[in-house]
């Protein structure tokens, strides 16, 4: 390489660093007319205590978007009213989408398949081409939200992510979502028949939907305010809830075109054009204008009617590390009392139950609800069993409560037995799964079950080993810290049981 090429190398080099630097100086500019730090202060302020208190409902999910929706949709009926919706909304956008859907497009394309557990729907970097598409199929409403979500990502990477894409890029496709909602309910009759869609089960999904990804938002929102995680992304996802509400006031038909143009504007890089497109006055000269905008997106929030619901039967299928399938169910008992139960694709005659009672780790929550939705959805301990222990036998975790301000039920307190029973729910929840076991697989388990107890749930063993000695045919405990049973009938509960 002579001297010439080796300089002109050197200046391309260069040239290509003051490009960067130039895109981060706009970036940062941009953001700073918005005042994206002050803006996300105020919008955590604005958060009602009735309002946190249901967003706090969703604390166990880590990945908000990993709550279900009852609504059932085949990846077949997926496609075809992801299809119908964008059809609805601009026919330009439809060519462009049926170019993906029917992998005819050199820009992008998708790969729409079942879910792992560990990667979900997301779209590459626009800057590096073909950009994948990928939805995760969760086989009910979600998927159709996620296609129409990630599909939308694809409409304004025509000149890479520009930098109005890098803090507005979350916007259009939270619209779109918006849309959808109005798009599902007004579906005829006929087609919400062929799909077997249940009108007062879908508008409660839709609301659930809505409700979640405020959430998301709003944790967005936090994290940028307390100076976590990624402020790029934080940003741009704060702005989309703010600017999402505010294009939900036009009528239908002018949202079509606002939209379109919206996605023209960013994909030309034209930020003051896209934030006209929807008369946004969102940066820090107009306070007056942004607590307007946060107060009505917050507002809006606050009216979504929310009720979290608990799935009983079948809640999915795991997979233990010698490769042995398992399936996770969840009930309730006689008593009101949740349990969990992981039953094996084969079980031996007379085989036993293992059992452990819930530990969630401490007081935090101020309804059984969330101690049960925190075992479900938050690297619940049955599932850990299933990944650590090998077994052929089912395994079933009752669920004990673990609520601020009542009885120590997870370590059976003196209050929790004789106040609360619970110890006697408990036995009912394991006599309950004895018998589904044994409907499952037609064949018997032996009356004497393996009880296994870590910390808290170690406490709770030795104890209620104690209370059922005739049911208890060997117990595995460790790190049970405090008062240890001892073998000698003069003392009480619950060192021992007597008066008890």
């Amino acid at each position: 390489m002579g001297l010439k090429d080796i300089f002109g190398k050197f200046s391309r080099k260069k040239e290509k660093t003051q490009e960067s630097n130039t895109n981060v100086d706009v970036y940062a500019q941009k953001v700073e007319s918005i005042d994206d730090l002050d803006l996300s202060s105020e919008f955590e302020k604005s958060i009602s205590r009735d309002l946190m208190d249901k967003i706090r409902t969703y604390d166990s999910f880590q990945n908000i978007y990993e709550y279900p929706l009852k609504t059932k949709v085949s990846s077949e009926n997926t496609l075809e009213i992801a299809k119908d919706f964008f059809e609805s909304i601009n026919p330009d956008i439809l060519s462009k989408i049926n170019e993906i859907l029917e992998s005819k497009s050199k820009d992008a394309y998708l790969e729409f398949r079942q879910f792992d557990g560990k990667e979900d729907s997301n779209v590459s970097n626009p800057n590096n081409r073909p950009v994948r598409v990928f939805v995760a199929i969760k086989g009910d409403l979600r998927d159709v939200y996620n296609l129409v979500h990630e599909l939308t990502h694809t409409l304004d990477i025509d000149n890479g992510d520009t930098t109005t894409r890098k803090i507005l890029g979350e916007v259009a496709p939270q619209c779109m979502e918006r849309m959808l909602d109005e798009f599902l309910l007004s579906m005829p009759e006929e087609k919400r028949q062929k799909y077997g869609f249940d009108l007062d089960v879908l508008k409660k999904d839709i609301n659930k939907r809505q409700m979640t990804t405020f959430i998301s938002r709003s944790r967005n929102a936090f994290a940028l305010n307390h100076r976590k995680g990624n402020r790029v992304l934080n940003s741009r996802y704060v702005l989309a809830q703010i600017y999402s509400t505010k294009f939900m006031r036009y009528g239908k038909n002018e949202r079509r075109e606002r939209i379109a143009q919206f996605i023209e504007h960013v994909k030309s890089d034209e930020f003051e054009k896209a934030n006209n497109d929807f008369e946004m006055e969102i940066d820090r000269e107009n306070s007056l204008q942004r607590r307007f905008l946060i107060s009505d997106c917050v507002e809006k929030a606050n009216q979504i009617p929310d009720s979290v619901e608990i799935p009983t039967g079948k809640i999915k299928e795991l997979v233990n590390h010698e490769g042995k399938k398992l399936t996770l169910y969840c009930y309730k008992s006689k008593d009101e009392l949740y349990y969990l139960m992981a039953l094996p694709e084969k079980i031996k005659e007379n085989c036993r139950l293992m059992v452990e009672s819930y530990n969630s780790g401490g007081k935090s929550k101020k309804a059984y609800d969330e101690n049960v939705l925190e075992a479900l959805y938050n690297g619940n301990s049955i599932e850990n069993l299933i990944m650590e222990i090998v077994t052929d036998a089912p395994i079933v975790l009752p669920i004990t409560p673990d609520i601020i301000g009542e009885n120590d039920e997870q370590m059976l307190s003196l209050e929790a037995v004789k106040d609360d029973n619970m110890a006697s729910k408990f036995m009912e929840c394991i006599k309950e799964a004895k018998e589904k076991v044994e409907q499952e697989y037609g064949k018997k388990v032996a009356d004497k079950i393996f009880l296994n107890g870590y910390s808290a749930s170690g406490v709770f063993a030795q104890r209620f080993a104690l209370i059922y000695p005739e049911i208890i045919d060997s117990c595995l405990i460790g790190g049970a810290a405090g008062t240890v049973p001892i073998p000698s009938e003069e003392l009480e509960y619950p060192l021992r049981n007597k008066k008890l």
